[in-house]
């Protein structure tokens, strides 16, 4: 949304016009059980619902989603969900496989092209923002004041578009945290790229799951974590 604001630059003041981020109340029910409450960006709500259910474990694929329903109550909205019940829950194990192989310039040339795409992240900033690409090219992008909510947007897109996400690789604004690395785990995105830093945890999780880790990622260099073998000079 439009926001008039004051600006002080260059010693003086200037109202302008500004974008600034919505968030809205959100509750997600699965079989009209209430699962999860958050705080989301109000936009790609069938997405959020589809790849939150999918990472959470309650679903295989779409497929086990017979209906959604989005209701709206004043500034709330309820996303439900009719999902197949009893179905077996298939845990990921083991490392993802490695068929996806990187240089360097395609490495940093992937993250100038995601700086350079039309997005909240770049308009006004105070959002999380991932994205999906592979070379030089970004398929699809998940953008939400969660930073959890961004990356089960970008999955229940691919989810719900057919895009596999075993081949490709996922980019991120922020930190990345062990619930981020666990969710990504379930994409099966081979390399995980982070503008910024990583934990010690995220480093191990990667290191065991098979997973190409890089923090700092600029046009001028990054720093591998873990697997660099995805990354050729």
């Amino acid at each position: 949304m439009l926001c008039l604001a004051l600006v002080y630059r260059d010693g003086k003041y200037e109202k302008t016009q500004l974008e600034v981020n919505e968030e809205s109340q959100l509750y997600i029910y699965a079989n009209d059980k209430k699962i999860a409450s958050m705080t989301a960006s109000p936009f790609m709500l069938n997405e959020l619902l589809v790849g939150y259910l999918y990472t959470e474990g309650y679903i295989n694929s779409e497929q086990d989603i017979k209906d959604i329903r989005i209701d709206i109550k004043g500034d709330e909205f309820h996303l439900y969900s009719s999902i197949k019940k009893n179905a077996p829950r298939k845990e990921n194990t083991g490392q993802i496989s490695c068929s996806l192989h990187l240089d360097a310039h395609g490495l940093t040339s992937l993250v100038n092209n995601w700086q350079q795409t039309d997005s909240l992240y770049k308009k006004c900033g105070g959002i999380h923002s991932v994205a999906l690409g592979i070379q030089d090219e970004i398929l699809a992008l998940g953008e939400d004041v969660g930073r959890y909510n961004s990356l089960d947007k970008l999955i229940g897109y691919c989810l719900l578009n057919k895009i596999k996400m075993n081949d490709k690789i996922l980019i991120f604004s922020g930190r990345l945290s062990l619930g981020i690395i666990r969710k990504a785990y379930k994409s099966k995105a081979e390399i995980l790229i982070s503008r910024s830093a990583v934990t010690e945890s995220v480093v191990n999780f990667a290191r065991k799951s098979g997973q190409t880790l890089v923090g700092y990622a600029r046009e001028s260099g990054f720093i591998i974590y873990a697997h660099p073998k995805r990354i050729k000079e």
